[in-house]
């Protein structure tokens, strides 16, 4: 889990975590972030189908937020589409639109590291 605070026009949270996930194409936030804590209409995003990892088909709703790491030397915020879904399996999600595009990444699964530059 990657530590950072995620923000709108309206509101940030100033410390969660998120999951770095190579597979996904999109950065992914859970509904239940929307209305409780950023406070946003989630479904006045524009819609977008993201399909899962089992092939299913489900509906999103992109809206821009902004994004820094915590901890990171040389930090900068990033703003990003990211897609509000409806869901139990995750909260955060960054993928390749968003953080892979703006971060050179290497895993290091021997030596349990991350390098984000």
């Amino acid at each position: 889990m990657l530590p950072i605070s995620i923000s709108n026009k309206f509101r940030a949270i100033e410390k969660t975590s998120a999951l770095i996930d190579s597979g996904s194409e999109y950065c992914l936030i859970n509904s239940k972030f929307a209305e409780h804590l950023l406070y946003v209409d989630y479904k006045s995003g524009k819609r977008v189908d993201v399909i899962g990892v089992c092939g299913d088909n489900i509906t999103g709703y992109a809206h821009e937020l902004e994004y820094e790491i915590l901890n990171m030397k040389d930090s900068k915020k990033i703003k990003a589409p990211f897609i509000f879904l409806k869901s139990n399996n995750f909260s955060i999600l960054l993928g390749q639109h968003g953080f892979f595009d703006e971060f050179t990444v290497c895993f290091s699964f021997e030596n349990a590291y991350i390098n984000i530059t």
